[in-house]
């Protein structure tokens, strides 16, 4: 493993752990994607959520075989750093997706999730001293930011038209 590796990704039992959070949440997030996609879209979701699985058994297993403690479980500053990062992602994102569901907007609810995770990247990666994490926080935003806001989340993940309906 060169230095440039560790120094962007973690080492040891941190590494297995992010591989396993990161693929059972891709795992998820796959799943749910499955819920309505259009028909072109079930295979690449479908593979997505396998190779997710395959990753969640990797870093279980990583983790598992590898000895020495978890860096953040380890610091206690740390940990309350990661807590309160966490605990504030987790009320956010709720309390935004219980508006959302109450004032009839709930199909907006996987944006709003998909923006909160991915601000929530960029202070977990000095957290946990994990520059990758930086890497998925910038695709997760630029994502929602490349979908026009006039695109209805309902299309089915079609790819935005150039123009909202009844405009030339």
């Amino acid at each position: 493993m060169t230095d440039h590796l560790t120094s962007f990704f973690p080492a040891g039992r941190d590494r297995g752990v992010t591989v396993a959070v990161e693929g059972f949440f891709a795992f998820v997030w796959f799943g749910w994607g499955q819920a309505a996609p259009p028909s072109w879209l079930v295979v690449p979701l479908a593979v997505g959520d396998g190779l997710a699985v395959l990753l969640t058994v990797a870093g279980v297993v990583l983790t598992t075989r590898t000895p020495g403690p978890l860096r953040v479980m380890a610091d206690p500053a740390l940990r309350r750093r990661y807590g309160i990062i966490v605990g504030l992602e987790f009320g956010l994102l709720g309390a935004g997706a219980a508006v959302l569901g109450t004032t009839g907007q709930d199909r907006w609810i996987p944006v709003w999730i998909c923006a909160g995770v991915g601000v929530h990247f960029f202070p977990l990666a000095s957290t946990l001293a994990n520059r990758s994490l930086r890497l998925l926080a910038f695709g997760l935003v630029t994502l929602l930011a490349g979908r026009p806001l006039y695109c209805d989340p309902s299309d089915g993940l079609r790819l935005p038209r150039s123009q909202p309906e009844g405009q030339a």
